[in-house]
């Protein structure tokens, strides 16, 4: 393995787990003529935790995107295209998940195990006409942490300016979470019941409803590359009930701009 792959693999790997999971879905994809894109951006989250500390919803983080005809890195996803034509792709991937907390991250968490981010492996199934799209995606914990799958739906519309110079994608989705993966990051057990404070709690399998946009813009048709994406999640009974949140709609915005190889 030369040093250029293992620079860039390492520096994947700190996108990975910085953005948030499904950022595939977030990002533009690399252009066949400029398939790099190295830079840095800002991540806003406001997670549902009841008294979240304000320090810890947005953070800096590295960007990197990257493609040819097989494999991708775009964000948070990398993965290998096992087949693909003009309208259909079927790719198997991996995605980090940014999922969590630590027990200071708010009052509430005190006393609490750390939840972990971890690492997602599974595929997707991808159909395009013209604008529209259509996307099916399945991800199963790898690493151990939350034991659980993940389904997600997305419909989207892409429109291109005629110059090129900027687009914007407009997306609506429905998200499928598993007790295991509900429960490990939205759970109370026994041993971390506080009486008075904070209940036991074991969450079911929950959906989640979702709306998106990112905007992307090449300023004067430079090689620089502007991104722009937020992102709301109306989330189910199972987030709302849990003693640990005060809220069921999580938003999540995205900045960065990275410069074109």
């Amino acid at each position: 393995m030369n040093n250029k792959f293992k620079w860039l693999a390492g520096l994947s790997m700190l996108s990975l787990f910085s953005l948030p999971v499904a950022a595939d879905e977030i990002l533009p994809p690399a252009q066949a003529d400029a398939p790099l894109i190295l830079g840095a951006g800002v991540i806003y989250r406001d997670k549902t935790y009841r008294a979240y500390d304000d320090g810890e919803k947005a953070q800096a983080i590295p960007l990197i995107m990257w493609e040819n005809e097989r494999f991708f890195f775009r964000g948070a996803t990398f993965g290998w295209k096992a087949w693909s034509n003009e309208s259909w792709e079927f790719a198997v991937i991996g995605e980090g998940r940014g999922d969590g907390y630590d027990s200071d991250d708010a009052n509430i968490l005190t006393g609490m195990d750390d939840r972990d981010m971890t690492l997602d492996g599974g595929a997707y199934l991808a159909w395009k006409n013209g604008a529209w799209g259509v996307k099916a995606t399945v991800v199963h914990d790898l690493a151990g942490k939350h034991e659980g799958y993940e389904a997600r739906g997305e419909f989207s519309y892409t429109h291109v300016s005629e110059s090129r110079n900027w687009m914007i994608r407009p997306s609506a989705g429905i998200v499928y979470q598993s007790d295991d993966l509900v429960d490990y990051y939205y759970g109370v057990q026994n041993d971390e019941e506080i009486l008075g404070f904070r209940a036991a709690f074991s969450a079911d399998a929950e959906v989640i409803y979702r709306l998106q946009t990112v905007v992307a813009w090449n300023p004067g048709g430079s090689k620089w590359q502007l991104i722009l994406g937020g992102r709301l999640d109306a989330q189910g009974d199972e987030f709302d009930d849990s003693p640990i949140t005060d809220d069921d709609k999580l938003l999540m915005g995205f900045f960065a701009a990275g410069y074109r190889f």
